[in-house]
């Protein structure tokens, strides 16, 4: 699920603690547990609202990251269980390619695979893609959080998207 605070409770939050970044995480879920997540396509646009509101909010920038599947928690259980699946690179893509222009330059994207964290014999579920794109992925978002300059950032999505 996504981590969003309401906007009167974000509002009071910011006032107090003077902040100037967010958070928000993209997930993605299976229809065997729709009742209880949003579908795909309300998760993109949920997150899609949460950026735009930060920024319309004075927000300076925001970290965006794929939902990591993490042992010892629900969502691990439900994955195990075969009742949730990791999001994949291309939603996840997707979703950033969706993303006003104006603000493609203040958007930073966190724990999208690039390192690994191991809880005994269990690891942590990362976004998905077919093994031959995996490199493929990991020099985009490397690419795009190096380069900040939103026309560059647009080419690389661009390019990202016709792959």
């Amino acid at each position: 699920m996504f981590f969003k605070l309401s906007k009167e409770g974000f509002k009071m939050k910011k006032l107090r603690m003077k902040c100037h970044s967010a958070e928000i995480i993209f997930a993605t879920n299976s229809e065997k547990i729709y009742n209880y997540f949003l579908t795909d396509e309300e998760q993109k646009d949920d997150t899609l609202n949460s950026i735009n509101w930060c920024f319309e909010n004075n927000i300076d920038k925001v970290n965006v990251f794929p939902i990591n599947i993490k042992p010892y928690t629900l969502l691990y259980k439900l994955y195990e269980q075969g009742k949730y699946f990791p999001v994949s690179h291309r939603d996840f893509i997707e979703v950033l390619n969706k993303v006003p222009k104006e603000y493609i330059d203040k958007i930073y994207v966190c724990w999208y695979g690039n390192r690994e964290i191991i809880y005994d014999k269990n690891k942590t579920i990362f976004p998905k893609c077919n093994d031959e794109k995996y490199l493929m992925f990991m020099e985009f978002y490397k690419k795009f959080n190096i380069n900040r300059n939103k026309e560059e950032r647009i080419k690389l999505l661009k390019l990202i998207c016709n792959s």
